[in-house]
């Protein structure tokens, strides 16, 4: 079924040879196969192979189809360039659109800038992009995820469910949304309940880093290496300081000495045991203290798992405070009885 067949013990080839008898440059080009390979060889252009096809490669390996599309691994390419299957790229990649929009480059050196240049907005595993801020450059991923530039202040956002478009945004209908971002050397986490498409959010912020290292656990503006909640309650590295000034307290009020006996009454319902935490060895040397479920309503903590050791303090200083009082009335008592006694004894 050949209509020309060349038949060679090693390589046979035919050449192409343009002579320059037409007054155009020499050029020699051999289309030739073996067991190796079928190649074109240039021979002007130190007898380079330029092209190559290995023996058993599969079918499709290049296909071009009939509009100019290029097929790697398929007979019916979707766009100039279809590579289905993996591809490598060791050296620069370049695509242009244009002078300068969707410029991007690839272990290049090129001037402007390295790395990925986008005019716009970018989209991977997704195509709904949002009309973002003109500040703002963002890549949107598969999903509702977000990363995302703010130009103007230099800012670094990480987002789920949200878009800035001189308001934040939720990107989608019936799921709450989150933002990390990272700022003059803060890092701030917030998050936000359910809303809807495109209404605007309104964030609480969770946690903050900031650019000394202090965190703040819904505090913007923690004042030492922890602080949580705005009450005061903070860890300065050695010692938890629990929150009591008058600043962060309200409806207070004096104990009555009625107030302070009931405090002596609980005493009666507190039990001390000793006990190990579940994770320790048997050796571990036993802790003192109490069973949380068995605790009296005013020492209780609202799930009783645990122990509130401010309310604790207090409740100790309450005790502290009736036991020397009763203290001070039992020594008047006695030097009263000591005095009668010596009275007694004169009269005799």
């Amino acid at each position: 079924i050949v209509e020309l067949h060349l038949a060679d013990g090693d390589t046979p080839t035919i050449r192409l040879e343009q002579d320059g008898s037409s007054g155009w440059t020499a050029q020699t080009w051999d289309v030739a196969g073996n067991e190796t390979n079928f190649f074109i060889r240039d021979v002007n252009n130190g007898s380079k192979l330029p092209f190559r096809i290995r023996p058993g490669a599969p079918d499709n390996s290049l296909y071009i189809d009939t509009d100019g599309d290029v097929g790697i691994g398929t007979n019916a390419p979707s766009a100039k360039l279809d590579v289905r299957g993996s591809a490598m790229i060791n050296g620069d990649l370049f695509a242009k659109d244009g002078a300068t929009v969707g410029s991007s480059y690839y272990g290049s050196s090129n001037i402007p800038d390295n790395g990925l240049i986008v005019d716009g907005n970018s989209g991977f595993g997704t195509d709904d992009i949002e009309s973002w801020d003109p500040n703002w450059g963002a890549i949107e991923l598969g999903g509702t995820s977000s990363i995302m530039y703010n130009r103007g202040n230099g800012s670094y956002h990480a987002s789920n469910n949200a878009y800035f478009n001189g308001v934040w945004r939720y990107k989608q209908t019936g799921a709450p949304a989150a933002n990390y971002h990272q700022h003059n050397g803060e890092h701030i986490w917030r998050t936000a309940p359910s809303g809807t498409e495109d209404a605007a959010i309104n964030w609480t912020e969770g946690m903050r880093v900031d650019e000394n290292g202090r965190v703040g656990i819904q505090n913007n503006n923690p004042s030492a290496l922890l602080q949580v909640g705005t009450g005061g309650a903070v860890c300065n590295g050695t010692t938890w300081i629990d929150g009591s000034s008058r600043d962060f307290k309200k409806q207070i009020q004096d104990l009555s000495e009625a107030d302070l006996e009931e405090l002596m009454k609980v005493l009666d319902d507190v039990d001390m045991v000793s006990y190990l935490y579940k994770q320790e060895s048997d050796d571990t040397p036993r802790h003192v203290g109490m069973i949380a479920e068995e605790m009296p309503d005013i020492l209780a903590s609202k799930d009783r798992k645990g122990l509130e050791l401010g309310r604790h303090v207090g409740f100790l200083m309450g005790v502290v405070k009736v036991l020397k009082t009763q203290n001070e009335e039992m020594a008047q008592e006695l030097e009263q009885l000591k005095a009668e006694i010596a009275a007694i004894k004169e009269n005799k």
